[in-house]
């Protein structure tokens, strides 16, 4: 198929060490008006799994994208998606309002299953081994199912507690953990941990005018600033951690969307 070609062909090799990236076409992942006045969009929901598996939601074509190692390896339709995430064993677990879905990579559908608990309309999936849960904006882990060989279970009783990954300021520095780095000033930035206590987002407010927001990513070993000046929309959930570690973000700039990944 010509538009797997095309991905699979503008494989751009690592920009920094360690770093991988490819570059995807707006002609096929995404809509590009090039109008000032007319809004962009394009994929969104970025996850990570095991064995090299990614995937993103395709909103402009009502998809699920899979990817492995950074190639195309299936995509699928779906409606409805609140959230994606991937189990332990690379299924694929799509949160449909009060309906979760268990469902292969291709999107063959193996278990689906009524969503108990009373959880929030605005709300991410995660997966902690065989466990399923809803985190809600205020950091709340809503247990949803159980993943095992028969497909979708109850959860083993109810779980509800605050997620684990705490990001603290002190005077010029973030703390995360056991670990640090440094920041200009704490009262300008906003920080949060995604998915591991090993991953931090700093927003920094700087005083352009108009305002504008610097985005880093920020590990033990490195720092990234993000182009978030020079998107052309900004997704919910564009960075991501797998299991082992391994961290993936895009960024929808003018000539493509840019995807990244950093092993651990």
């Amino acid at each position: 198929m010509v538009w797997m070609w095309a991905l699979t062909t503008a494989f751009a090799g690592a920009a920094t060490p360690g770093r991988e990236e490819v570059v995807l076409p707006y002609e096929v992942w995404g809509v590009f008006s090039g109008a000032p006045e007319e809004k962009s969009f394009g994929p969104d929901h970025l996850a990570v799994g095991p064995n090299g598996l990614s995937m993103w939601v395709d909103p402009t074509r009502s998809q699920v994208v899979v990817f492995r190692d950074l190639a195309v390896e299936s995509a699928f339709l779906a409606w409805g998606l609140d959230d994606v995430a991937f189990s332990a064993d690379g299924d694929v677990l799509l949160l449909k309002g009060r309906t979760l879905e268990l469902v292969s990579t291709t999107g063959f559908l193996i278990a689906q299953l009524p969503v108990h608990e009373l959880i929030p309309t605005s709300v991410t999936l995660a997966v902690e081994g065989s466990h399923v849960f809803a985190v809600d904006v205020f950091g709340n882990q809503h247990s949803l199912a159980e993943v095992g060989n028969a497909g979708l279970g109850l959860p083993h009783g109810r779980r509800l507690r605050p997620d684990p990954a705490q990001v603290r300021r002190g005077i010029g520095i973030v703390e995360q953990g056991s670990w640090w780095f440094p920041v200009v000033d704490t009262k300008k930035i906003g920080v949060r941990a995604i998915d591991s206590a090993q991953v931090v987002v700093v927003d920094t407010l700087e005083d352009t005018s108009p305002l504008r927001v610097t985005r880093e990513i920020v590990t033990p070993n490195a720092r990234w600033t993000l182009n978030v000046g020079a998107r052309l929309y900004d997704p919910v959930d564009d960075i991501a951690v797998g299991p082992d570690g391994t961290l993936m973000w895009f960024e929808p700039l003018v000539d493509g969307i840019h995807l990244y990944r950093m092993k651990p």
